[in-house]
């Protein structure tokens, strides 16, 4: 009389398999640092061409520079000013602490 009862084979992770996967990682490793360094190369272009548009530089290219300048302010600063201040948004002093508060200034090169 047979058996009906099937033998499970174990899986098997093979040296190949094993291999693959760190030649993945290393392929991986080495993109990040590739993309690091042009991500790093061009910001630095980009920072150098805002400064030279910043100084009056004349643009000799069939293309539109502009420069976009993003200015944040802590965040829900007017918010956290009424909440200290138990008023509202538009209460007075709030134009005071603008004033008084500087902003990061980001900015971007925008190539049209």
């Amino acid at each position: 009389m047979k058996s009906n009862t099937a033998v499970l084979k174990k899986p098997v992770i093979s040296q190949q398999q094993i291999e693959a996967l760190l030649v993945q990682r290393e392929t991986l490793d080495s993109f990040k640092k590739r993309y690091e360094l042009l991500e790093n190369s061009v910001k630095a272009t980009e920072q150098e061409l805002i400064r030279l548009l910043e100084a009056g530089a004349d643009v000799n290219a069939d293309y539109e520079l502009k420069i976009r300048s993003t200015e944040r302010r802590f965040p829900h600063w007017k918010e956290h000013y009424a909440i200290l201040a138990n008023q509202v948004p538009s209460a007075p002093g709030t134009d005071e602490i603008l004033a008084n508060t500087s902003p990061s200034v980001s900015k971007v090169l925008v190539v049209k």
